[in-house]
């Protein structure tokens, strides 16, 4: 599962009488890093993703950086294929806080769509062993792995681990690991477990193919 939380900033009140910007800031003061974030966050929600990534350099400035704007922004060049920048920001990300499980699993998505399957699994049993309360996670990318490796049982007992351990009320989760399985079961043929799939994503409100 690929992990782009768009919570992981703080979300930010000010309240002044001076005038504030359309998003609540003040103009022409000098924003923290973590105002510099929110507001790249707000951007990027709205898909104008040139100003968020503006943000976020904003945000990575200083003398001890930041490592959750080299994450937002190894995000957002992977979105657009630069898979070298999205590399060297989120091995920045990585080096400034090596225990965070999310940095080392998107880190290995984008190696997996470089067909790096190796580093991509040793980054995502390192972020299992860091972050076990959100096994369902890298579990749930751990199966992809196998699923392009070609371990098609594994992959399958892989993916419904992740399925088992997933909390009930994190449809977007679920749903995550329920397209993974349909793919899987498309490579394979079985026509069965892709039709109860389906059915599992169509009652979640997912695309119906």
């Amino acid at each position: 599962m690929r992990y782009v939380p768009i919570i992981f900033i703080l979300s930010i009140m000010l309240v002044s009488c001076a005038t504030t910007s359309p998003y609540g800031y003040e103009e022409g003061k000098e924003l923290t890093p973590e105002e510099h974030l929110r507001l790249g966050e707000i951007y990027e929600q709205r898909g104008e993703l040139d100003l968020a990534l503006r943000e976020y350099r904003y945000a990575a400035r200083g003398r001890r950086g930041n490592p959750m704007s080299h994450f937002a922004m190894g995000n957002l060049y992977m979105q657009r294929g630069l898979y070298m920048e999205a590399e060297d920001h989120f091995l920045a990300a990585i080096d400034m806080e090596p225990l965070n499980g999310v940095f080392h699993n998107n880190l290995g998505w984008l190696y997996i769509e470089q067909g790096r399957l190796g580093e991509a699994e040793t980054h995502i049993r390192q972020a299992l062993a860091m972050d076990p309360f959100r096994n369902y996670i890298y579990i749930d990318t751990l199966g992809v792995i196998y699923t392009r490796y070609r371990s098609y049982e594994e992959a399958e007992r892989l993916l419904d681990e992740a399925a088992a351990y997933a909390p009930s009320g994190d449809k977007d989760a679920l749903l995550h690991i329920y397209m993974h399985q349909l793919e899987l079961y498309r490579l394979t043929g079985d026509e069965d477990k892709e039709l109860k799939v389906l059915r599992k994503i169509r009652r979640l409100g997912g695309p119906r193919r």
